[in-house]
């Protein structure tokens, strides 16, 4: 995909973004999960074009995935955390400054949360727990949100 290709799309609709500082966004059926940088995360209703309800994460959001009832964060001060239904299920610390980005495993079992310390780690969604930890000479993923 080039720019020239982006830039000749046809706007068919425009909407303030909900959240101050928007830094990621997941998106799930009819609805997206919008990560921002001052510490929420903004359930928005793409079909009715409104804020639906936010969640307060207290940390700068770096990235956001949503599977399911699931909302699964990752933060500048390194946490992963995951959400159902608006609370707080379960968070780790594992990474040694900023959780730069998340994938998800084709299973959709395994979350993998990449840091700017080099290391990437591996969590269970079914039970909520931390299975593996990798360390590699990169910070980032490429690509889609897939391992």
């Amino acid at each position: 995909m080039t720019t020239n290709a982006v830039a000749s799309f046809e706007k068919i609709a425009t909407e303030s973004i909900p959240v101050p500082a928007a830094s990621s966004i997941s998106v799930e059926g009819e609805y997206a999960a919008i990560g921002g940088l001052k510490g929420d995360v903004g359930i928005f209703s793409v079909e009715s074009a409104k804020l639906e309800r936010s969640i307060k994460v207290d940390e700068p959001v770096t990235d956001t995935l949503w599977l399911g009832t699931t909302i699964i964060v990752a933060t500048a001060k390194g946490s992963v955390k995951f959400y159902e239904g608006g609370n707080q299920v379960a968070s780790f610390s594992d990474h040694a400054g900023s959780a730069t980005a998340l994938a998800l495993h084709p299973s959709e079992d395994i979350v993998a949360a990449v840091g700017a310390d080099k290391s990437i780690v591996m969590y269970q969604l079914s039970s909520r727990r931390s299975v593996a930890r990798i360390f590699t000479d990169s910070g980032t993923f490429c690509g889609e949100h897939a391992l």
